[in-house]
């Protein structure tokens, strides 16, 4: 970028430098309505990776139902599991849920295989199946006769706030409703609700709180940091290069002066 020693062409040249670091940063952070628009909401994209899950169990009218299922943490009525999810060829989804006994990650209890069939970006199939193999070592290519049952079918629509959510049936052991709020790229909320019991006893609700880490790159970590640094140097790198430019050239232009006006009293 070749400076001029004009002020508004030095000023231009100034805005040009900060604005390219600029766009390159903030073309992977836009804001939830263009990076929504620039790229449609994908269910198996989101799911795929490692979900911690806190699932806790609230009877109405009760503030918590200390120890249901004997979950890891029971003294707060809350269940440690997992999700592990993978993209697989075919467009689905395949992987593992397990749920913790102790501070151990393979004192595990409940452990089931999970699909995820979408038939859109939106919509699809979640469906689990009893694991009769150890998760952990063994792949879903050894227990070629897992029976995969519909655990929910989802189907997510875009409210004003721009939050995805899905409602429906539950197929799950206790028959009933659920609805799943995307709440952030990595956390989401699953509410479960039961039927209540033809006895007409109060039921349980069920809430599952999701949340992954996402790996950030070196560029989106630092990204920032490396634009103030650049709105820092960069104007004062140009300013002093224009500067020292403009000062040599006046001092030629003087020698030039001065040699000509030598030259014309030598006359």
């Amino acid at each position: 970028l070749r400076m001029s020693t004009r002020p508004s062409h030095r000023l231009i040249a100034i805005a040009i430098a900060l604005a390219f670091p600029a766009v390159l940063y903030l073309g992977p952070h836009q804001g939830p309505a263009v990076a929504s628009a620039a790229k449609p909401f994908n269910f198996t994209e989101y799911l795929t990776g490692q979900w911690a899950v806190e699932i806790r169990h609230v009877r109405p009218g009760a503030a918590k139902q200390e120890g249901v299922d004997g979950g890891f943490d029971s003294e707060d009525g809350v269940t440690i599991a997992n999700y592990i999810l993978h993209p697989k060829a075919g467009g689905y989804l395949e992987g593992i849920y397990y749920e913790n006994i102790t501070n151990s990650p393979f004192d595990v209890k409940n452990s089931l295989r999970v699909r995820v069939d979408p038939a859109s970006g939106t919509a699809g199939v979640f469906k689990t199946a009893r694991a009769e193999t150890d998760i952990f070592e063994e792949s879903v290519d050894d227990e070629p006769d897992l029976q995969y049952k519909t655990l929910f079918e989802y189907d997510f629509e875009t409210h004003k706030n721009g939050m995805k959510v899905s409602s429906g049936e539950w197929h799950g052991r206790r028959k009933g409703s659920y609805q799943f709020a995307v709440a952030s790229a990595s956390s989401f909320l699953l509410s479960v609700y039961p039927r209540a019991p033809e006895s007409g006893e109060a039921t349980s609700i069920q809430t599952m709180t999701g949340h992954k880490e996402i790996v950030k790159s070196m560029w989106e970590t630092y990204g920032f940091q490396l634009i103030l640094v650049l709105m820092i140097f960069v104007p004062r790198f140009f300013l002093n290069s224009g500067g020292r430019r403009f000062a040599a050239q006046k001092a030629q232009a003087a020698a030039g002066a001065g040699a000509t006006a030598a030259a014309k009293k030598d006359k």
